[in-house]
Order: structure tokens, then C-alpha cells, then sequence
């Protein structure tokens, strides 16, 4: 894996239902002490504190580098730009070590995370065994749609694509390769991940994944919270049949998740 350089950007590529709520309140205790925060979870400061990057300002004078980078689907509104790499504005010169972590697939304009951040080289990311990821999305989804609060692009979602939970793990087509901002082959997947990745955190051994990130990071180790669990109905259950052919139609996904297990051992 490269190595971490503090001068540059880090960016954590968030994947839905892989700990990534977790994974960044243990990003805000190395990148954000201050606990500036976030913005998008309180609508009414941001309207304050956005309009001309106030915010901005003011997380960089109080030494605070974790931003976020996602999309308000309910407005269909798309996310910000970061100008990375600045100091703490005209107070202080210093730079501090930055982070952004967020969800950076496309969402149908067009704009990667490369086309966002061009500058951007070194990478982070939590991974899932790819079929727990899939189950885990359904029964979210699921209660999104409960709940009358699934929106995309803008639309409110009324039904799932797929309503049982056998239709959605043999139909949904590859997701975690869909948000990582390279095109990725089962002959070049490890020079990717190994010139790219800072580190590939698993959920299947998470404490001891963010244990050795901190080491890369030089950053104390913390205790992973567990934040934005999915409940799920034992009563769907899924064939054998089912399973083997999800994981030979995702074999690439299954290559990638078992190299990050492989580096994730004391």
C-alpha cells in the first residue's frame, strides 16, 4: 500500500451500508478534534455559515480538516467542491492534514470524484463482504421505503426495484466497483488498491483494520462505535443456489474484499 503523506489530501471513498457511518467519528477524532460540525446534518446553520465558504473559514481556524462530500438527493442538490490545500485563511498560515470523506460516485452527471478533485492520490475505504453489503442495502432500503423517506436524483422512490430479497441479490449488478473512481480488472485490481490505498478496512475485522490505519496515519487508535445498523427480518433467507451464483457473477468484488481481509491481520 502507499504511504500516508499529511501534506496531501486523504480521501475516503464512503460505501453505503461498510461502516461508513462509524468510519467517520473515528475520521473526526484524528482530523477533526474540535468537533466542528458537520453541516450537512444541521441544514439550518449551513444556510448561516455556507454562502461565501464562512464555514470553511471557520473550520481552518479552528484546525479542523474533515469535510464531506455527498449529495442532498431530497433537493437533488450536487456536492460542494472543497478548496483543498489552503491554509488556516489570513490568521494563520499553517496547513493542517485533510480529510474528505463522502460518497463520490457520479449520480448520473457525470462528475467523478477526479473531475471533483483531479489532484487527488492517496485513498481510504471501508469494504464489506460483498453479498452482507447487498443484504444490508436491501433491508435499508426497505426501510427507507417503510418509512417514506427514499429520494434519488430529486424523485421520491415509491417501491423497490426488487421486492423480495432473492430478486435483489441475484439482479442488483456490481456496487462497490460503481464507486471507486477507476476502472478496475481482475489483472489490475492490486496495483490499483497497492498504488492508491493508503489502507482497505474490512467490517469483518474492523477494529483491528482501523488499528493498523492509525499506525499508518500516526494517529492514537480508537474504539469503532457502531452507528446506522440495519435491522433485518430473519424470516428472508436466501438459497444456496442463490448465494453461489451471487458470488461467481461478483467475483472481481470477492477478489478485491479478500485482499483487503488478507491485510488486515496481526
Amino acid at each position: 500500500m502507499r504511504n500516508y503523506d499529511p501534506s496531501i489530501p486523504l480521501f475516503s471513498i464512503h460505501i453505503p451500508k461498510a461502516g461508513g457511518q462509524s468510519f467517520s467519528d473515528v475520521l473526526a477524532s484524528w482530523f477533526n478534534n474540535n468537533r466542528f460540525p458537520n453541516l450537512n446534518n444541521h441544514p439550518k446553520l449551513s444556510k448561516i455559515l455556507t454562502p461565501l465558504n464562512a464555514d470553511l473559514f471557520l473550520q481552518r481556524f479552528l484546525g479542523c480538516g474533515l469535510y464531506f462530500h455527498y449529495k442532498d438527493h431530497v433537493l437533488n442538490k450536487p456536492p460542494r467542491k472543497i478548496p483543498l490545500g489552503k491554509g488556516y485563511g489570513s490568521l494563520l498560515s499553517r496547513k493542517i492534514p485533510e480529510c474528505i470523506h463522502g460518497h463520490f460516485e457520479s449520480y448520473g452527471d457525470g462528475k467523478s470524484l477526479f473531475e471533483y478533485y483531479p489532484k487527488a492520490r492517496q485513498f481510504v475505504t471501508v469494504l464489506r463482504d460483498p453479498l452482507q453489503l447487498q443484504i444490508s442495502l436491501y433491508f435499508y432500503h426497505k426501510r427507507l421505503l417503510n418509512n417514506g423517506v427514499i429520494y434519488w436524483n430529486g424523485h421520491k422512490n415509491n417501491s423497490l426495484a426488487f421486492p423480495c430479497l432473492e430478486d435483489w441479490v441475484k439482479n442488483r449488478g456490481a456496487y462497490m466497483l460503481n464507486l471507486f473512481p477507476w476502472k478496475i480488472t481482475k489483472d489490475n485490481f492490486i496495483e490499483i488498491l497497492k498504488s492508491n490505498f493508503v489502507h482497505l478496512c474490512v467490517v469483518e475485522n474492523y477494529q483491528t483494520s482501523i488499528d493498523i490505519l492509525a499506525d499508518k496515519l500516526g494517529c492514537p487508535t480508537v474504539k469503532v462505535p457502531v452507528i446506522n445498523k440495519s435491522p433485518r427480518d430473519e424470516g428472508d433467507l436466501l438459497s444456496d443456489s442463490t448465494i453461489n451464483f451471487f458470488k461467481e457473477k461478483h467475483e472481481l468484488e470477492y477478489l478485491i474484499y479478500n485482499y483487503a481481509l488478507s491485510i488486515n491481520q496481526f
